[in-house]
This record gives structure tokens, C-alpha cells and sequence, in this order.
């Protein structure tokens, strides 16, 4: 599986960009949601990603985690 890693200046821009809490928009032609109720305790958890034909070619892959959302 590989490892993305942002060199720091492009870190410093996330981190401010996170920081200001504003709403980014984004377009797209599909939206796939995977939510799992119940992580495993653990430090590494892997996803299936879906492939697509050239025509659904993706430009972009964005990837959130969010903790505490439904307060269980």
C-alpha cells in the first residue's frame, strides 16, 4: 500500500487551510461513502479502492476521518 507524504511547506498550507475551518467546496461526478461504525483498535486499517474505466478517470481522491461525529 503506498504512503503519501506532503513535504512541509505544502504541510504549513493544509494546516493553515484546516485552521481557518472554512467550507471548501468541491465538485465531483461520483460519491462513494464508506463509514464504519466500529474501527478496529488498532494503529493501521486498510480500504478496497474501486477502480473505474478511462472514461470515470479520477483527478482527485479525497480521504477525511472524522472522530466523535454521532457522540456513541
Amino acid at each position: 500500500m503506498p504512503i503519501f507524504r506532503v513535504n512541509d511547506k505544502e504541510k504549513l498550507k493544509l494546516l493553515k487551510v484546516i485552521d481557518s475551518r472554512k467550507t471548501l467546496s468541491c465538485a465531483f461526478r461520483t460519491w462513494d461513502l464508506c463509514e464504519y461504525p466500529v474501527l478496529p483498535r488498532n494503529t493501521s486499517h486498510s480500504w478496497t479502492i474501486k477502480s473505474s474505466c478511462l472514461l470515470e478517470k479520477p483527478r482527485f481522491i479525497l480521504f477525511g476521518l472524522q472522530t466523535d461525529r454521532k457522540k456513541i
